[in-house]
């Protein structure tokens, strides 16, 4: 399970989606984390990957593929300014792209919106 650590809170479990495993693979200066979680099959779906964005007010935010096409995204990196870089890719081996994902955090209470990926 991913998680933080400070020394006034130790190991924050970041938490997971569906019970698959999840992955953080960096954090900002702001305390923002990106990664993925793996998550399980179900009865139409293989075993499928998601990018992830977390921060303490929001929660885990599930980072969708860049198109209906791509069945996984995997979140590497987020610079300061919130800005999500990764890849999505397909079932297919070698079928993938770079993805940059826009968060907005403006206006709605229910957390960060996502404005753009591309």
């Amino acid at each position: 399970r991913a998680f933080i650590w400070d020394e006034q809170n130790g190991m924050v479990d970041l938490g997971t989606v569906e019970g698959g495993p999840s992955i953080a693979t960096d954090i900002n200066n702001k305390g923002q984390v990106v990664g993925y979680i793996l998550l399980p099959a179900t009865d139409t779906e293989t075993n499928r990957a998601r990018g992830f964005y977390w921060d303490e007010h929001n929660g885990m935010v599930l980072l969708e593929p860049l198109d209906e096409s791509y069945t996984f995204s995997f979140a590497y990196s987020i610079n300061d300014d919130g800005v999500i870089v990764g890849r999505s890719s397909t079932d297919q081996p070698g079928e993938m792209r770079a993805v940059k994902w826009t968060l907005s955090f403006e206006g709605d209470a229910d957390g960060p919106e996502l404005i753009a990926s591309e």
